[in-house]
């Protein structure tokens, strides 16, 4: 039977005994039978279990299935970068702050000119809009000194961003954000903060870790 690798932990844990937990070096490769968790709901369902339970891990992205014949001798190329991606994000998960503006929509036009000077004007809008939105992103998090964020991606209306926080923080940084997403509330519509997850924007899994077993 094979397995989908859920992601690396420094040592074996109690709260997996549905899992297999195999030692590569110094560091614990957790994995699924692929018959119990074959989509990317399903794989992300265990992470998530994983992670509630305390345990600290290196997650692979649920939206792919990595065969653990591929994983193992990633693991021993990449032993040292895996260890200190692990040290990083131990105690930490990740919290998605997502920021929606309104949606600008094109007025009905009734001849080709005018739709497309209407359209070229929409276009203009949306990018001054993803502009604005962007910097709102940047002003809220400025303030949340988190361990570390990813950059602000902005897509159509709204604004998406990542941040590594202390488990037991997570809290005091939701009011926080809430507090200062306030002060935007000519700007943003809607704020949507999500979490704590498995700190998989902070994994970093490099391009040579995706590889499927072609078996």
């Amino acid at each position: 039977m094979s397995n989908s690798a859920l992601g690396w932990a420094s040592a074996e844990t109690p709260h997996a005994e549905d899992l297999t937990q195999e030692t590569i070096g110094s560091l614990v490769l957790i994995s699924s039978p692929c018959v119990a968790a074959p989509t990317a709901r399903a794989r992300m369902g265990r992470q998530v279990q994983l992670f509630e339970a305390g345990v600290d891990f290196l997650p692979f992205a649920p939206r792919a299935s990595y065969c653990t014949s591929v994983v193992r001798r990633l693991t021993l190329n990449q032993m040292n970068d895996l260890q200190a991606r692990l040290k990083k994000t131990s105690g930490y998960g990740q919290l998605t702050v997502r920021l929606t503006a309104q949606r600008l929509d094109m007025d009905g036009s009734p001849d080709v000119p005018s739709w497309l000077r209407s359209r070229q004007i929409l276009q203009a809008r949306r990018r001054e809009q993803e502009k604005v939105l962007e910097a709102a992103m940047v002003e809220i998090m400025r303030g949340a000194e988190s361990a570390a964020a990813t950059a602000p991606l902005v897509r159509h209306n709204q604004c998406t961003c990542h941040l590594l926080i202390p488990r037991q923080a997570q809290d005091r940084f939701k009011s926080l954000i809430a507090k200062r997403a306030a002060a935007f509330s000519g700007i943003v519509r809607n704020l949507d903060v999500t979490g704590l997850w498995p700190p998989y924007a902070f994994s970093e899994i490099t391009a040579a870790t995706k590889q499927k077993d072609a078996a």
